[in-house]
């Protein structure tokens, strides 16, 4: 999981403006079925992965909507606050806020 919330931050960093496209992209009402059905066969893994960790207790069983506000969106925002300037985002700093993410969703 670790890495997840690295490489999300690590993208976002990198390609800001696609990060920004997609956040544009994923709140218009336009997007169709296929495009969805699409995004679902890319992140089915990921989501079986987490409600696995959720079946052995390893996370809080949760929605899996939570789940990512409090993690993939945590990667996400600190990415911003780096391209920004806002904050420096050091690898020891990334791991340190998973952990903390991690302890808001483990059971």
């Amino acid at each position: 999981m670790l890495k997840i919330f690295t490489n999300t931050s690590k993208y976002a960093i990198k390609y800001p403006d696609k990060m920004n496209f997609l956040e544009l992209y994923d709140d218009l009402p336009l997007i169709k079925d296929e495009v969805n059905e699409q995004i679902d066969k890319i992140v089915t893994p990921l989501v079986e992965l987490i409600e696995m960790s959720m079946q052995k207790g390893e996370i809080t069983e949760i929605p899996l909507m939570l789940f990512f506000l409090v993690t993939i969106d945590v990667a996400i925002t600190l990415a911003k606050k780096h391209v920004q300037r806002l904050i420096t985002l050091l690898d020891e700093f990334m791991d340190q806020t998973f952990r903390l993410c991690c302890k808001a969703v483990k059971s």
